[in-house]
């Protein structure tokens, strides 16, 4: 049975993202993984894997920036030594403009939020969204 919920850590394809990511990672994987929501084209299909996965990169991203206790904690080591790594501002200025578009597609237009509409936890998640779009725009 696969996990699901709507914290971005508790569904399958965030884990396998952060288990991806943690043997090789690089802002560079970040942004391309971003990317791959945020210039897609409205009319394209966002699938809700790589929403998910999408959403695990943004998570990553901020914590990168700032200190984020929603991360896995067996994370936590690869996440310190790639910050030691990473230009915060760089993160701000070539990752966020395209996170905040990713997250606007995500909530409105993708598999994923159609499947989070069908749910009773739905506000919930939207919130989360929401949550981490703020965090953005404070930077």
């Amino acid at each position: 049975m696969g996990a699901w919920g709507y914290k971005i850590f508790e569904n399958d394809a965030a884990v396998d993202f952060i288990s991806f990511f943690t043997a090789n990672p690089s802002v560079k994987e970040l942004r391309r993984k971003i990317r791959a929501a945020s210039q897609l084209a409205e009319s394209e299909y966002l699938d809700s894997y790589l929403a998910s996965e999408v959403l695990a990169a943004i998570k990553i991203a901020i914590s990168l920036t700032r200190t984020d206790d929603s991360l896995p904690q067996e994370f936590l080591q690869t996440l310190g030594q790639l910050k030691t790594k990473t230009n915060s501002l760089e993160i701000k200025e070539k990752i966020f403009p395209d996170a905040l578009a990713a997250l606007h597609r995500i909530k409105t237009n993708s598999e994923l939020q159609e499947l989070w509409q069908e749910t009773k936890e739905y506000a919930q998640w939207l919130n989360e969204i929401e949550k981490i779009a703020k965090v953005i725009e404070q930077e």
